[in-house]
């Protein structure tokens, strides 16, 4: 359970760092701090987990070469850009393994099948066609993901930082949970009939 709560805030808390640094000593000093606290995330993630995902090892790569690109120009927009384009790249990924029949959904749920509790395993064993289900979920985060970078784009440009780091903070649940719903109930209506 510690883990699930985890990886709801987890790419948030080097966000908040910046967002509260930028505000009380500049850009420069906001950057910084986001970054340190970007890499003290990775190095907890690696040990709590004792893996770390080149999705999160990206992620990082972006949010530091991105903080580096505001300090030098002297323009938080780079910084802000972040959400947006980590969205998007992820957007495409699951386009990718979507286009070549290789959803991703499903690709990880056989890849940790082995580590799955048996009644989680029962559970999905027992959900008619949960192929169906697996394929409509990463169409459906594929879709939201997008969509979140859009919004994302728009809100690095136009809004301000702490409406920025709110937005970050819940565009993803608030556009991919309603997507998510729905692929299911499409799902679950292909399965029964």
């Amino acid at each position: 359970m510690q883990i699930i709560y985890f990886s709801l805030i987890a790419g948030l808390i080097p966000l908040i760092g910046f967002a509260l640094t930028y505000k009380k000593q500049g850009l420069d000093k906001g950057v910084w701090f986001g970054c340190g606290l970007a890499v003290i995330e990775l190095v907890i993630v690696y040990f709590w987990l004792g893996v770390v995902d080149y999705t999160v090892v990206f992620a990082i790569g972006l949010f530091l070469a991105l903080g580096i690109m505001s300090v030098k120009s002297k323009n938080e927009l780079f910084f802000k850009m972040q959400p947006a384009i980590m969205f998007f790249a992820m957007a495409l990924l699951v386009a990718y393994h979507q286009l070549f029949d290789q959803p991703i959904f499903l690709k990880y749920f056989e890849r940790y099948r082995s580590q799955l509790p048996a009644e989680i395993l029962n559970q999905f064993n027992s959900i008619p066609n949960h192929e169906t289900l697996f394929t409509n979920q990463s169409l459906a985060l594929g879709v939201g993901l997008f969509i979140c970078s859009l919004i994302m784009f728009y809100v690095a440009k136009k809004l301000s930082v702490k409406w920025w780091l709110i937005c970050r903070a819940f565009v993803f649940y608030v556009v991919c949970f309603p997507l998510s719903i729905l692929a299911s109930i499409v799902s679950l209506s292909v399965g029964v009939s």
